[in-house]
């Protein structure tokens, strides 16, 4: 029991450490990631052995299968997206600290904003072509498919456009002149 309590004292921390709180802004964020990193994680680990249990609970039900397998998707696609976020933070935050003033910060910010949504748009643009070409003729499908692809290349259109006026401002804000 005594070299549980040392491990988990070494692990998180003296209790004088804590109430000192974090040197910077990094350690801060890395200690608040790491803390939702477990939680997602228990959560995620209860959810899927949760569903896994309805799962086998189902009894060969079409709509209670369904609805297992739906949670252990969405479960997974979560916790995905839950670990992907720490990367996207720190892409983020090493984008925009450093600048040099405000209007340098929020250009960098929407800059790399515009970048994500311009890489998401050609993501979605991808999956929809592989949606249309297994249609299989469906109309159905087919149309899902073509709304797709038209709202992802509308929505790269305008994170083009978009970074392209940002640029122009910033431009015209450094220098005075649009060129």
């Amino acid at each position: 029991m005594r070299q549980i309590l040392s491990t988990l004292a070494v692990t998180i921390g003296t209790p004088a450490a804590l109430a000192s709180g974090p040197a910077n802004l990094q350690e801060l964020l890395n200690n608040i990631f790491r803390f939702l990193n477990y939680l997602i994680g228990v959560i995620g680990v209860v959810s899927i052995i949760s569903a896994g249990f309805q799962y086998v609970i189902s009894v060969g039900n079409p709509q209670k299968t369904k609805n297992a397998l739906m949670s252990i998707i969405y479960t997974a696609v979560g916790f995905t997206i839950a670990v992907m976020a720490r990367s996207f933070a720190e892409l983020i935050l090493g984008k925009v600290s450093g600048q040099p003033n405000i209007q340098s910060f929020i250009s960098e910010g929407i800059t790399t904003f515009l970048w994500v949504i311009g890489i998401a748009s050609m993501i979605m643009i991808i999956v929809s072509g592989i949606l249309y070409a297994l249609s299989v003729g469906d109309p159905q499908k087919t149309r899902t498919a073509k709304d797709a692809i038209l709202y992802s290349v509308i929505g790269l259109v305008i994170a083009l456009i978009a970074g392209a006026g940002i640029t122009a401002l910033n431009t015209f804000l450094s220098t005075g002149k649009l060129v």
